[in-house]
């Protein structure tokens, strides 16, 4: 008998290579179908769900396909924070910063709150000054239209953010750069920057006592930590209402 010919198609490629050609077309085509927002909503789901691990490993795909992708990068930031990966996390906000420098405050913060001495004074100013501009920009373009509608588009920036944000700042004069040239005054300014901000924040208050200790200025430290105290007071805090009532049934037990 003679050999049995290898079945063909037209094109003149056997079944058997077609069907792996074919095969190979439908696991390419499965690769491709996730985008890098699918990807990016998947790695949402699995970090609200605390699985970090298989976070990072979605968001280093859509890292892969999009490397500049401003989300996945903070996302990716966010990740390596939680799982320990400092250096990562850094080198994740210098690319965000270096594709979109004059949008976004919290990568800037954020990277400033990870550096030390001058870079990180530099970061937070860079951080407080975007806030600043975005926190007016949003208050213009949320003013209601003639139908009444409010444009809630941008994430809200309140004053005690700004007020929080420049007691960080104070506080890197009170520590990485305390020794730097006119730091001092450097370190009051934006306490009282903090204070000016928002008068109501007790941190801002307990930022200029620590400065005004430094300083050995220890009266003037009291007199404002009362106030931030008297502050933390105001708030609806369980552990100050639990001291108050401990306190309360202290007094009425000394009573009888």
């Amino acid at each position: 008998m003679g050999k049995r010919k290898k079945k063909t198609n037209k094109s003149g490629v056997s079944s058997k290579e077609n069907k792996n050609e074919s095969k190979d077309k439908e696991e390419s085509l499965h690769e491709q179908k996730f985008t890098a927002d699918d990807l990016l909503k998947k790695v949402e789901e699995y970090m609200e769900s605390f699985n970090f691990d298989v976070a990072e490993r979605f968001c280093t795909r859509a890292l892969e396909m999009s490397p500049d992708n401003l989300q996945a990068l903070n996302m990716a930031a966010s990740i390596y924070l939680e799982i320990g990966k400092i250096d990562e996390a850094v080198s994740c906000l210098r690319h965000a910063i270096e594709i979109e420098p004059c949008k976004g405050f919290s990568k800037y913060m954020t990277l400033g709150e990870l550096l030390e001495g001058e870079e990180a004074v530099e970061c937070l100013k860079k951080g407080i000054e975007i806030m600043i501009t975005e926190k007016e920009t949003n208050e213009k373009e949320n003013v209601s239209d003639s139908a009444g509608a409010v444009n809630t588009e941008h994430e809200e920036i309140t004053d005690r953010d700004i007020s929080n944000a420049f007691c960080s700042l104070a506080e890197i004069y009170l520590t990485d750069c305390c020794f730097v040239e006119d730091a001092e005054n450097s370190c009051k300014l934006y306490c009282e920057k903090a204070i000016e901000k928002d008068a109501d924040n007790p941190d801002a208050y307990q930022v200029m006592a620590n400065f005004l200790l430094s300083e050995q200025k220890n009266e003037e430290a009291k007199e404002i930590l009362l106030k931030g105290l008297n502050l933390w007071h105001g708030c609806d805090d369980p552990h100050i209402k639990g001291t108050e009532e401990g306190e309360e049934e202290e007094q009425g037990h000394g009573a009888f």
